[in-house]
C-alpha cells in the first residue's frame, strides 16, 4: 500500500497522538471496513480464520513492534550485528496494490538495502502491468519447448533490463556477491536467476550473484548468524515413494508419456550411493512413505531435538488444498497409500514444530508455487509451509522438473559437504549443472534455464552444514 494512502486512512485515528507512545486504539470490524484500503489488505484476508477460531479481538502491530515486543529482548542482542556481510544486499520490490484496476499500475518500487549505507530507492516505470504479468508467467510456467526458446530469451533479457539494470551500478559499486530478494505479488514467483544479462554470451544473473529469497529484511537479519556458523547435522532423512494408488496417479496426471509410473526412487538410490561413497551418515531411507510415516516423523522431530536435513523426492501437487478458502496455504505431498486421502497438505505441515529441520530439500514439481496469487498474502505453497513450521532454509522448485534434474541434488550435496554455505553450494551447483556436457562431451546439455532455472533457495542460506561420518 502507498504510504501516503495509508497515512490518509489513519489520519483520523492518530491525529491527536504523540509519537513513540505505546497506545491501543479500539475499533469495531464495521469501523475498520470504512478504512477500505487497510481493511482489504490487512483485515479481510484473516476474517475466515478469525471467524472459525471465534476470535473477536485482535491486535495489529507494526514490524518493529513484532520484533521488539513479541519476539522479545533477544532481538536487542543482535541489533549491533546487523548488516555485517558487506558483500550482501537485499533487494525488495513492492507493487502498489491500492489500485483497483491492475492495468493502472505504472511503477514498481525497488529498495536496495546495503551494508552500513542509506537504502537506495528506485521507482521503476512499466508501460503495461498486464504485459509485465504475462512475461513473468511465460518465463515461470512455460513447459520446455525448443521452438519458443528465442521468445523466452528475449523476455528474460527484457525483465533484466526492467528490474535489475536500473540498480546494477549500485551492486557493482558495492562489490555485491549475494542478493536476497524480498518480493511482492507475482514477483514472488519470478526466477531471478534466469534473468539474462548478456544475450550473446548467455550470461545470467546467477552467473554473477548468489541468489535467494527471504520473507523480509528484518526477519532474515534476525534469523541469520552475524558471522559464518556451522551446524552439525545429527539426522539426514530421505523420503520417497515407490507405488502411488492408480486412481491418484490418474487424478493428478502422474504417469509419463508411456502411461507408466515415474521411477521416483532413482534419485534416492543415487543419493544413497553418494552418501555411502563419502561416508556420510544418513537415516534408513523410506522408499514407501505414507502419510502416517511423515506424521510420526514430524511429531518425533521435536522430541528427539536433533538438527536435521530433510530430503523429499516424490510427487506433489501445488494446487491442492485441505480447506477451500481464498487465503490459505496450498500444496500437498502425494504419498503412498489408498484412497480417499493419501495426501499430506501444506496446512497440516505448517502446524508442526519443524524448527530442528535446518534444511528441507523439496525436490519435486512446483514445491515453491501456490495455487493462485491475490492481493496481500494469497496462496503459498509447500516451501512456505515448512518455513512457517520453523524450517530455516528450503530448496524448492518453481515449476515441473525434468528427470535429469535429479543430478542437481547430488551436485548440491557435493558442494555442501565441502564446507560451503547453503547459499554458496546452491549457486555453485547451478553454475556447474549448466556447464555439464552431454555423454558425447560435445554439447552443453543443461545450459538452458529450463533445466536449472526452476530451483529456488528460500530462507537462511548463510549457514554451513557438517554431516556425521559413517564408521568404517
Amino acid at each position: 500500500m502507498n504510504k501516503s494512502i495509508l497515512w490518509d486512512e489513519l489520519q483520523s485515528v492518530v491525529e491527536n497522538v504523540k509519537l513513540n507512545e505505546d497506545l491501543t486504539f479500539t475499533r469495531t470490524l464495521d469501523q475498520m471496513k470504512q478504512l477500505i484500503d487497510i481493511y482489504e489488505v490487512y483485515i479481510q484476508p484473516a476474517e475466515p480464520f478469525l471467524s472459525k477460531m471465534h476470535i473477536n479481538k485482535i491486535k495489529i502491530v507494526t514490524e518493529s513492534d513484532f520484533f521488539c515486543k513479541i519476539i522479545g529482548p533477544k532481538i536487542q542482542q543482535h541489533q549491533n550485528q546487523y548488516y555485517k556481510k558487506q558483500n550482501y544486499c537485499y533487494i525488495e520490490y513492492s507493487i502498489d496494490h491500492s489500485h483497483h484496476n491492475q492495468n493502472s499500475i505504472k511503477e514498481i518500487y525497488c529498495y536496495v538495502v546495503l551494508y552500513n549505507k542509506p537504502i537506495h530507492f528506485e521507482s521503476i516505470k512499466i508501460d503495461s502491468y498486464e504485459q509485465f504479468e504475462k512475461d513473468i508467467k511465460l518465463i515461470n510456467w512455460t513447459s520446455f519447448d525448443p521452438s519458443n526458446e528465442e521468445d523466452l530469451t528475449e523476455k528474460r533479457y527484457q525483465l533484466y533490463q526492467t528490474l535489475i539494470e536500473p540498480i546494477l551500478s549500485i551492486l557493482y559499486e558495492n562489490h555485491i556477491e549475494c542478493i536476497k530478494f524480498v518480493t511482492d505479488g507475482l514477483l514472488t514467483y519470478l526466477p531471478f536467476s534466469n534473468l539474462l544479462i548478456d544475450k550473446k554470451e548467455k550470461i545470467y544473473l546467477v552467473d554473477k550473484f548468489e541468489i535467494s529469497y527471504v520473507a523480509s529484511v528484518s526477519y532474515d537479519q534476525y534469523m541469520s548468524p552475524p558471522e559464518k556458523s556451522d551446524t552439525q547435522i545429527q539426522q539426514l532423512s530421505l523420503f520417497s515413494t515407490t507405488v502411488i494408488h492408480p486412481d491418484v496417479e490418474k487424478k493428478y496426471d502422474l504417469l509419463d508419456e508411456n502411461a507408466e509410473s515415474f521411477p521416483l526412487t532413482k534419485e534416492l538410490d543415487a543419493l544413497i550411493e553418494f552418501f555411502n561413497t563419502n561416508s556420510i551418515h544418513y537415516e534408513k531411507p523410506n522408499k514407501t512413505t505414507t502419510k502416517d510415516d511423515l506424521t510420526d516423523y514430524f511429531n518425533n522431530l521435536k522430541k528427539n531435538n536433533l538438527p536435521t536435513v530433510f530430503h523429499y523426492c516424490g510427487h506433489t501437487e501445488f494446487r491442492e488444498q485441505k480447506t477451500e478458502t481464498k487465503y490459505a496455504l496450498s500444496g500437498a505431498m502425494i504419498l503412498q497409500g489408498d484412497l480417499p486421502d493419501p495426501l499430506l497438505y501444506s496446512t497440516e505441515i505448517a502446524q508442526y514444530d519443524l524448527s530442528n529441520i535446518k534444511l528441507a530439500f523439496l525436490n519435486s514439481c512446483s514445491t515453491y508455487r501456490g495455487q493462485a496469487l491475490v492481493t496481500s498474502s494469497g496462496h503459498l505453497g509447500l516451501a512456505r509451509a515448512f518455513y512457517v513450521a520453523g524450517t530455516q532454509c528450503v530448496i524448492a522448485t518453481l515449476t515441473t522438473t525434468f528427470d535429469e534434474q535429479m543430478k542437481f541434488a547430488k551436485i548440491f550435496y557435493e558442494h555442501l559437504k565441502e564446507g560451503e554455505t547453503i547459499s554458496s553450494a546452491f549457486t555453485a551447483s547451478i553454475r556447474k549443472f549448466k556447464r555439464m556436457k552431454h555423454d558425447d562431451g560435445l554439447i552443453n546439455e543443461y545450459e538452458s534455464p529450463e533445466y536449472w532455472g526452476p530451483f529456488v533457495l528460500f530462507g537462511n542460506g548463510d549457514m554451513t552444514i557438517s554431516f556425521n561420518r559413517l564408521e568404517n
